[in-house]
């Protein structure tokens, strides 16, 4: 299994030829590909951009979009930045982990991946989230249990 991932980061890797290709673009290009950055990524990216594995590391752990663990069936990540915060966003992630049972970083039936972020990059949306990787915004508190019931309507799963 580990050949395999490690031939397929390879393969990404070397769709990433140009000028700018930095450590951050071909974690991104790998992510995208696979749904997570795989432990045997970080070396192949070391090795492709010239850069150390602990620099690597350092770029993939600071970013809280990159994921380290293949992903559940959804992903909702809620917005707890100033904008959200003031227009209701701890609300509405107080309704998502309550309808989700979140214990840690998953829903209590282990399908749903769930985080905070102090930016989504979409203020004027106020409160925003993530759900499948689509941006959804303002979001209203009582919207939580509809959009908790229509995942697979968000994101990849369309």
């Amino acid at each position: 299994m580990v050949a395999e991932q490690t031939s397929k980061i390879k393969a990404i890797l070397e769709t990433q030829r140009g000028r700018t290709i930095t450590a951050l673009s071909s974690l991104i290009a790998i992510q995208n590909a696979v749904g997570y950055l795989p432990p045997e990524s970080m070396e192949e990216v070391a090795s492709f951009t010239g850069v150390s594995v602990n620099d690597v590391w350092g770029v993939a752990t600071f970013y809280t979009h990159f994921r380290h663990e293949p992903p559940l069936k959804h992903s909702v990540e809620v917005c707890w930045g100033p904008s959200c915060h003031l227009r209701g966003g701890d609300k509405v992630m107080e309704n998502f982990k309550k309808l989700l049972g979140v214990v840690g970083e998953k829903s209590a039936n282990n399908e749903v991946s769930f985080k905070g972020s102090s930016c989504l990059a979409a203020c004027q949306q106020a409160p925003v989230i993530m759900a499948n990787e689509e941006l959804v915004g303002n979001v209203k508190p009582e919207q939580v249990q509809d959009i908790v019931n229509n995942l697979d309507k968000y994101g990849r799963h369309h």
